[in-house]
């Protein structure tokens, strides 16, 4: 997460999410660092396993795409994709 902006930032939760054609099973990511306010210039590295959810959770095996978004406290979302797990 960054902040390319000249105006600190304030990020929530982030959220995780699987894949397998229309259906979705999303997780919210919770930990005391959230929320956090970047300042202009700034970034924070966030590293999640995602081996661990397809590890505890079985339904989740043939859920094959990831996802992941995070909020900003004005509302604006800013999202991403990983590569599919067969991919890899």
């Amino acid at each position: 997460v960054a902040n390319n902006t000249n105006e600190s930032k304030t990020f929530l939760s982030p959220h995780i999410y699987f894949k397998k054609w229309q259906a979705v099973r999303k997780f919210n990511i919770k930990t005391t660092v959230f929320p956090m306010t970047l300042t202009p210039g700034t970034k924070q590295d966030i590293v999640i396993d995602i081996d661990q959810f397809w590890d505890k959770i079985p339904d989740l095996a043939s859920f094959n795409r990831v996802g992941a978004f995070i909020e900003e406290s004005n509302g604006k979302t800013y999202r991403t994709w990983a590569r599919p797990k067969w991919f890899l």
